[in-house]
């Protein structure tokens, strides 16, 4: 079957074709790129982006990784407990306020990480590698104010990029706008 055909064909009611076109592609890169994660380590995209935070930026409340994630309450809830049970990171009551629940990365999903990130760059390498420098960079700033726009019209947050919550850097590379750009 002829994807690309069905991609524009679909949409032909809605009239602009373009915006309906753009959101199937990023769905097919989203799917494309996920599939290609840790599967044989039993750990999935949403997974990676938790550990990997939590790697990069050390213990948080369950409250404030909720709010860094951008998922609903039971999602996250439910990514945690697949982490704890894993033995990937620990959930323990906040001592000085109760209501609190603190998450932390453990040793074993420390190593999970570092063992593991060469091939999370190994696939975002090979996805990108079409584009040259120039043109991640300006995918990398569309994207950007796309998502951007989406959460403050939203959420009402714009405290949160794709760079700074999400992705593992290893160690002497910053996550600062100002070394970025």
């Amino acid at each position: 079957m002829d994807h690309h055909h069905f991609n524009h064909s679909a949409s032909a009611v809605g009239g602009n074709l373009l915006p309906e076109r753009l959101y199937s592609l990023l769905l097919h890169c989203s799917h494309a790129f996920s599939r290609s994660h840790h599967p044989d380590k039993g750990i999935y995209p949403g997974q990676w982006r938790i550990l990997s935070f939590l790697a990069t930026h050390g213990p948080i409340t369950q409250r404030d990784l909720l709010d860094v994630a951008q998922i609903r309450s039971a999602s996250l809830s439910e990514l945690l407990r697949k982490l704890e049970g894993k033995k990937l990171i620990t959930r323990s009551r906040d001592a000085a306020d109760r209501r609190n629940v603190n998450v932390a990365i453990t040793e074993w999903g420390r190593k999970t990480i570092d063992e593991n990130a060469h091939i999370q760059q190994a696939t975002a390498d090979e996805l990108f590698a079409v584009l040259s420098d120039v043109e991640q960079e300006q995918l990398a700033l569309l994207l950007d104010k796309l998502l951007e726009t989406w959460r403050q019209k939203h959420h009402g947050s714009s405290r949160h990029t794709h760079d700074d919550d999400y992705h593992h850097h290893p160690q002497g590379e910053s996550n600062s706008p100002e070394q970025r750009h």
